[in-house]
């Protein structure tokens, strides 16, 4: 029954005249497909906000869930494939978001039982989609330089896998993320695996791709006694950031300095960073900038995230300046600099 087109547009037309009822708000659905056994298709699904806006606009989405769990009210969904979603957030002045009257409408009364109804979904994939974002409290300011207030991303394709009711521990991976922001900011690809804990958060890998640089990460940790250890990352909080046989390109980071748009020199990095924020060790510090400087060094940093009261202890092993030999030579002699408040520095 539910292959005939007749039943399939029934329930569409249900769907929405009750969706429409509760969220008291424009929605439409264009056609749904039921296909034996495990999937659903709903083609042009169209949600509108409260100020006749779009919030919510999907070209196809495939359901794929499991059966069996369906009929015993588990709503375990393997997958959910989206193509050419285009999401809309924005919140006003006085912080209320656009969406704000979905939750108030699905919201439990207090006192209600618990329901046996469980939602799962374990891959979740974008294709072709785009976001904005918008935060009314912010000014817009340059159009051109990066503003996580006032976001646009096309582009976006995705393949995430989660894993969220794994024990006590939070899991996921991301497979593929790729996306163009309006200032010019290009992700290429991002990969990256963790886990969350009530004792740590956990990244064996995270790679990152843009149109001239790679950076990547080894085996991030961040360890803590509690999550409320959160609410101050300064002291209470350890990390474990190693950055391995990375580059950087100026021009990708144009997004951020307009002035680095047309800097096409590569910046060759790898920095083992530990400790927690008040006392950072960076084990190892290698930089290689083309042919004219070269760092390689230990620092200490005491004091962060106050820069004004951060003191530096550094020990250099090589410093290849940009113009003489000497300098190169003069700095191999001062194994130590301590770096004073206001920027001086003594050796």
């Amino acid at each position: 029954m539910l292959q005939n087109s007749r039943i399939q547009n029934s329930i569409a037309q249900t769907l929405v005249r009750q969706l429409s009822e509760k969220l008291h708000t424009k929605v439409e659905i264009g056609k749904i497909h039921y296909k034996l056994f495990n999937t659903i298709a709903i083609d042009d699904v169209y949600l509108e906000d409260q100020h006749q806006d779009t919030l919510l606009y999907v070209k196809s989405l495939d359901a794929h869930f499991n059966l069996w769990k369906f009929f015993r009210g588990k709503y375990q969904f393997r997958s959910i494939d989206l193509n050419q979603l285009h999401g809309n957030i924005a919140i006003d002045t006085t912080g209320k978001t656009n969406f704000d009257f979905i939750v108030q409408a699905f919201k439990k009364p207090q006192g209600s039982k618990p329901t046996n109804i469980e939602f799962r979904i374990k891959r979740f994939k974008l294709k072709n989609s785009s976001f904005r974002f918008v935060d009314a409290r912010q000014n817009q300011g340059n159009s051109q330089t990066f503003n996580p207030k006032h976001l646009y991303l096309t582009n976006i394709n995705s393949d995430i896998h989660l894993d969220i009711f794994h024990k006590d521990t939070i899991k996921a991976s991301i497979n593929h993320l790729s996306a163009h922001e309006a200032s010019g900011l290009t992700l290429k690809d991002l990969r990256t695996k963790f886990s969350v804990s009530n004792k740590n958060i956990d990244i064996p890998y995270f790679d990152l791709w843009m149109p001239k640089s790679k950076i990547h990460f080894d085996s991030i940790r961040v360890d803590y006694a509690t999550f409320s250890d959160l609410k101050n990352l300064n002291e209470n909080v350890k990390l474990k950031i190693p950055l391995r046989s990375s580059y950087l390109t100026f021009s990708d980071l144009a997004a951020f300095v307009p002035a680095f748009a047309n800097l096409n020199t590569k910046v060759d990095a790898e920095i083992d960073i530990s400790g927690r924020i008040s006392s950072l060790k960076f084990n190892q510090i290698q930089l290689k900038f083309g042919n004219s400087f070269v760092l390689n060094a230990k620092a200490d940093f005491t004091g962060l995230p106050n820069v004004d009261e951060t003191f530096i202890y550094a020990n250099i092993n090589e410093f290849a300046g940009f113009y003489c030999r000497t300098y190169k030579k003069t700095i191999r002699v001062a194994k130590r600099i301590e770096s004073i408040g206001n920027g001086e520095i003594q050796w």
